[in-house]
């Protein structure tokens, strides 16, 4: 693979650059082989210790739901911004 030398003004330039299956694929196997596995583990301790109900606990609980809904937001908004660059309208809820 050549690394990208077409354009300067480009933040990548000089870099070899993954075509987007590889990035997929490597998604993928991260997702089956190492996040799906520990899914379950890690919301079973969350939960546990919610339930135990220790002051000790508090500020460990706050940091695991602060990083899980962290997140979900910042893949929210990756997918708001992918679907914005392809035409995609915004759907408004009433209220």
């Amino acid at each position: 693979m050549t690394p990208q030398m077409e354009d300067k003004a480009c933040s990548n330039f000089g870099n070899v650059l993954l075509p987007p299956v590889m990035t997929a694929q490597i998604q993928i196997v991260l997702w089956t082989t190492i996040l799906y596995p520990l899914k379950q583990a890690v919301l079973d301790r969350l939960q546990t210790l919610v339930q135990a109900n220790k002051p000790r606990s508090w500020f460990t609980i706050y940091l695991c739901i602060f990083l899980l809904l962290h997140s979900c937001a910042l893949l929210t908004d990756a997918d708001g911004k992918k679907a914005k660059k392809q035409g995609m309208q915004v759907c408004v809820l009433p209220k």
